[in-house]
């Protein structure tokens, strides 16, 4: 990646990057945030998953509260907009490991946050684990709607149900996005240049590179 960024800066390309699919925390350090700024970087998303200890250790991820907040305070300074990615409902969770990183989320300084459900990919040792201990039936799943996204929920832990996941994901979005500093944020950011630049580039291939292909 520093090799990359520094490639970018000896050819003085001009351009921007975003990265929404959730960079790990515990790769990031102060030498690697400023690479991404001076490459065009704009955008972070950091996936934290859960903050609850029990739930980290399942995920062979270790990190802390702490950790979490220096990675955000880090690339806040250099100017970042700092999305955190949540899965809630992972393989064994209670409520009360849910509603701990929601409250979590809460309180960190970022600017977007998403909480996904649980999805268990297959070939993985948590999915073959779920098919063993029979929370997971292959001939019962629909693999069309094997999705975290639209409303999809293929799995759940035992002791959170479908519609008890469903509320508490719907609650904590709502809850995040209807506060006044993030409504104004989202607003602010969308005067950004960069942003006018993405939203144009988007309207190009919707509307005249398909034309043109006809």
């Amino acid at each position: 990646m520093i090799e990359f960024a520094d490639e970018i800066k000896k050819r003085n390309i001009k351009c921007y990057f975003s990265f929404p699919n959730g960079i790990r925390l515990d790769r990031l350090d102060e030498e690697i945030v400023q690479k991404l700024h001076s490459m065009g970087a704009y955008m972070v998303s950091l996936g934290i998953e859960s903050i609850s200890t029990h739930t980290l250790k399942r995920m062979n991820k270790e990190w802390s509260r702490k950790q979490v907040i220096n990675a955000v305070d880090m690339l806040k300074k250099y100017n970042f907009i700092v999305q955190a990615n949540f899965i809630l409902g992972f393989r064994d969770d209670s409520l009360k490991n849910v509603r701990e990183s929601i409250d979590f989320a809460m309180e960190l300084n970022v600017d977007q946050v998403y909480f996904g459900n649980y999805i268990p990919l297959p070939g993985t040792s948590d999915f073959n684990l779920l098919v063993d201990r029979g929370e997971l039936v292959l001939d019962d799943i629909n693999w069309s709607h094997y999705s975290a996204y639209y409303g999809q929920f293929p799995f759940h832990p035992k002791e959170i149900s479908v519609e008890e996941l469903d509320r508490e994901i719907k609650k904590a979005t709502i809850n995040f996005y209807l506060r006044p500093r993030i409504l104004f944020g989202m607003l602010k950011r969308m005067t950004r240049l960069v942003f006018v630049k993405s939203l144009l580039f988007r309207m190009y291939g919707v509307f005249i590179s398909n034309s043109n292909s006809r």
